[in-house]
């Protein structure tokens, strides 16, 4: 509410054109920040050895050097990208957002130590208390200074407040510089189906906007990118909390108590099918209403544009629990296949749709991407392989259709909003 608060308020204050620059600038960041991650956050969860003083200080020192490794490169890219779009002011903007990785690599440990315990009251203060100073921080930059240099300034200031943060409001590990090479090898070794999906997944969430930048202008780039800011608040609430409470709570689960693990993975599953797809199936069909009714008139083509992308949020919300619960069972190469296949879809069939249909091809290409994942995680599903053979037992035989299936009351609600809301 807070992100939705602060986009309505500088969308009145900054003009289209800032959000389709920070479009670009985000994608950069976001991108060598995937190439860069080791699994760090899952090993720092389910490793073993997660508790030890000497692994979470490896790690940690480990996320350090990450950090001004991002650095270096972003020095080198830097030019070259804004000469690809034609756009000068990209170099320092681009080194500027830098800084938020670097300061980052510092924050605490203590962080993946309250996700593993699952307790989140202290790191849930921090969080909202962020966002909070991000609004008000960027509200006034804005203020004395339109442009995007509010946007990456509000950043800076923000990762320092959470590294501070992170440091003093968390109890435990006062973490310091330690190389513990058993540890670094353990991190490897988890982390190279992560590397490797989180390298593959990156296509997938910033190739639209990548590719973007070379057909739209730099204006109509910013709608785009309010509508998929939208549509990441709603994907940013499951993907927290699957990574948060579901991950967490299998984890401990599988290394405690396996029997149970069908009846958490079920009862967590319901609870977000409850929270967010009926709730998603609603916005499908009123969602240009709401853009109508929120933003100005600069920003009404953003309307159409999430109705479309309120069919991936449904999928979203329907198959992420499955990737967690594989994730969770130390299969992070289906994550692999997964994401391989929504690259594809965004590499191949947004040229594509842009050329024979414009725009509206791009958006429902881009809608669309969670398809190939249903499938592979059918397959997954099959009557060789499916690891759960008494899945029905945690609920009413009549409510899922296997682990990784789909609800036949969540299949009607998806088809009858799409025929309702969105027109072909």
């Amino acid at each position: 509410m807070i992100q939705l608060g602060k986009s309505l308020i500088l969308t009145r204050m900054l003009f289209p054109e800032a959000y389709g620059v920070m479009a670009i600038v985000w994608s950069v960041l976001y991108t060598l920040g995937m190439l860069s991650d080791a699994g760090l956050s899952a090993a720092a969860i389910r490793h073993e050895r997660a508790h030890k003083t000497s692994f979470t200080n490896t790690l940690w020192t480990f996320k350090v050097a990450r950090g001004f490794m991002i650095f270096v490169v972003t020095c080198l890219i830097a030019y070259p990208i804004s000469v690809v779009y034609q756009m000068p002011y990209l170099v320092w903007l681009i080194q500027l957002a830098w800084m938020i990785m670097a300061i980052s690599g510092f924050n605490s440990t203590n962080v993946y130590s309250q996700q593993r315990q699952m307790v989140y009251g202290r790191l849930t203060f921090i969080e909202l208390s962020n966002e909070v100073v991000r609004l008000v921080v960027m509200v006034v930059w804005a203020y004395f200074h339109t442009g995007v240099g509010a946007m990456i300034g509000t950043s800076v200031v923000c990762a320092v407040y959470f590294l501070v943060a992170s440091h003093q409001v968390l109890p435990k590990i006062k973490n310091r510089f330690v190389w513990d090479r058993a540890a670094i090898r353990d991190i490897f070794h988890f982390g190279k189906w992560v590397f490797l999906s989180s390298t593959i997944f990156l296509v997938y969430t910033q190739g639209d906007r990548m590719l973007l930048g070379h057909y739209l202008d730099i204006k109509m780039l910013g709608i785009y990118s309010i509508a998929i800011m939208i549509s990441e608040i709603v994907s940013g609430v499951i993907s927290k909390h699957n990574n948060a409470v579901l991950y967490p709570a299998l984890s401990r689960v599988i290394s405690q108590d396996r029997p149970r693990f069908q009846e958490v993975f079920y009862k967590k599953r319901l609870g977000l099918d409850f929270a967010i797809v009926l709730p998603v199936a609603v916005l499908m069909v009123i969602a240009s209403q709401v853009i109508n009714l929120m933003y100005d008139s600069r920003y009404q083509a953003a309307g159409w544009m999430l109705q479309i992308l309120c069919v991936r949020l449904f999928m979203i919300a329907v198959l992420s629990t499955s990737e967690t619960c594989l994730f969770a069972l130390g299969k992070p190469k289906f994550s692999v296949v997964q994401n391989a296949c929504r690259a594809t879809g965004i590499l191949v069939g947004i040229p594509l749709a842009w050329h024979c249909y414009g725009l509206g091809g791009v958006v429902w290409v881009v809608a669309m991407t969670e398809i190939p994942v249903f499938a592979v995680l059918r397959v997954r599903d099959g009557p060789r392989e499916a690891p759960f053979p008494s899945a029905r037992s945690a609920l009413p035989s009549d409510s899922l259709s296997g682990p990784f299936g789909w609800r036949s009351d969540q299949t009607d609600i998806f088809l009858v909003a799409i025929a309702v809301s969105i027109p072909i």
